[in-house]
């Protein structure tokens, strides 16, 4: 629907699902796969607050955000720009 409107600022949007299975290991290696390999503007669907705290060292290297379902206070405190 967006895309058959010109999509966002001119670019397509393409949607990735890869499945972490809840593992913090394999969680990270799809996150550095999505932002360095595909170079994604952002990625969601962090389930458990483990999985997200991992990718959200990533996301502060990359200067990608990440949208998480669960936040732990360590995710929230210090405030971390690029988890959401």
């Amino acid at each position: 629907m967006v895309n058959d409107k010109g999509g966002i600022n001119g670019r397509q949007v393409e949607v990735t699902y890869l499945d972490d299975a809840s593992d913090v290991t394999r969680g990270t290696a799809n996150t550095t796969q999505l932002m360095t390999a595909k170079r994604v503007s952002a990625v969601g669907g962090y389930l458990l607050s483990n999985v997200c705290g991992a990718a959200a060292v990533l996301a502060a290297n990359n200067k990608v955000p990440i949208n998480c379902s669960a936040l732990s206070d360590d995710l929230l405190k210090p405030v971390q720009p690029y988890v959401y």
